[in-house]
């Protein structure tokens, strides 16, 4: 059973335009951290491995989404195909009723258009996209939430996601981005407590935030 503890934030901004949307609260991120109970230790290659393939992990995905408008349009990210891939099936299993689009690499730029100008015809849409595709260029007004479901320590990163939804749109008076953390801290047997590197990341996003001093909410679930 899901249990709501802790973890949320507010995202940082450098532009003039950016911070004045944010001051004005049209622009609300929170970061919710995932806490697997059992996790021990684990490796690099089984960290990506328990975020990309971990079953469990998708309650994090279902409370966000059980607690979004079902009209939203969202875009949720991640950065490798293989993880994009399994999210689709997972969905379309979940959530018949729901429209899921795609856009990654393997997508022609002709597609990649097609769906991107749909969505502003479209209510209730879940786009599952890369980083990389999303990085530069795309424009999508009626875009209400974006879900960072995978990690990255990049702030360019994190602002460009920030800013596929901050075009104005009549549906909406703000932007919502979701930064899900993968906390795999475990305790050594002397009583020591290490933390993964998804953790050691989200403290820099941390920081942009702080930086910026805008307000934090925390938020968890056990998974």
């Amino acid at each position: 059973a899901a249990s709501e503890t802790k973890a949320a934030s507010v995202m940082a901004i450098n532009s003039p335009t950016m911070q004045f949307l944010l001051n004005m609260g049209l622009v609300l991120v929170i970061v919710v951290g995932a806490h697997r109970v059992d996790a021990g230790h684990i490796g690099g290659n089984m960290v990506r491995k328990m975020v990309e393939e971990y079953q469990d992990r998708n309650k994090v995905l279902e409370l966000i989404l059980s607690h979004t408008d079902p009209s939203h349009n969202i875009l949720i990210l991640m950065n490798h195909l293989k993880h994009v891939k399994l999210i689709q099936e997972w969905l379309e299993e979940k959530y018949p009723d729901k429209k899921v689009s795609v856009i990654t690499g393997a997508v022609s730029g002709s597609e990649r258009s097609q769906i991107r100008t749909g969505i502003e015809n479209e209510d209730g849409t879940i786009l599952l996209a890369t980083y990389q595709t999303m990085s530069t260029g795309v424009n999508m007004p009626k875009l209400h939430d974006v879900i960072l479901y995978a990690n990255s320590k990049s702030k360019i990163k994190v602002l460009q996601s920030i800013g596929r939804g901050l075009r104005k749109h009549k549906t909406k008076n703000q932007i919502i981005l979701y930064d899900v953390i993968d906390d795999l801290t475990y305790q050594t047997s002397r009583g020591r407590l290490v933390e993964n590197y998804l953790i050691k990341h989200w403290k820099e996003r941390m920081n942009y935030y702080k930086e910026q001093e805008f307000p934090v909410i925390n938020t968890s679930i056990n998974i």
